[in-house]
């Protein structure tokens, strides 16, 4: 009994020996972001109006917003496919306007959102 405790003693006390100084950065670990590929928005605009004025949402966008899709071709017009993890930690996809390419008329620009799609355009009340 006495031999038993003295051999698990020892290895508790041998397991915590470390040969060298733990070396611990000084930065944290950082976060592995999930992000969604966006397609540059095109620097062409047909209808001769400047390319940084925000435009109105169509009906068939704002009909189409906030659903769920798989890909962008499910989204309708500048909505883009946007994969994020929510609450519950579940991956969501929705047909969201992207800031990359610019928030409509009445939107904002959301950057960095804890439980939601970041860099995605909210609309204002």
């Amino acid at each position: 009994m006495k031999t038993g405790a003295l051999a698990i003693a020892f290895l508790a006390l041998a397991g915590c020996y470390h040969r060298g100084p733990r070396v611990v950065g000084s930065e944290p670990t950082p976060f592995v972001i999930q992000s969604t590929a966006v397609a540059a928005p095109s620097s062409s605009v047909a209808d001769g109006r400047d390319e940084t004025e925000p435009v109105s949402v169509t009906s068939a966008e704002r009909e189409r917003e906030h659903k769920r899709c798989d890909v962008d071709q499910d989204c309708e017009g500048r909505l883009r496919c946007v994969a994020y993890r929510g609450v519950t930690g579940r991956e969501l996809r929705q047909c969201l306007f992207s800031c990359v390419d610019g928030c409509p008329e009445d939107y904002s620009c959301q950057k960095n959102v804890a439980d939601g799609p970041s860099n995605t355009c909210a609309r204002t009340r």
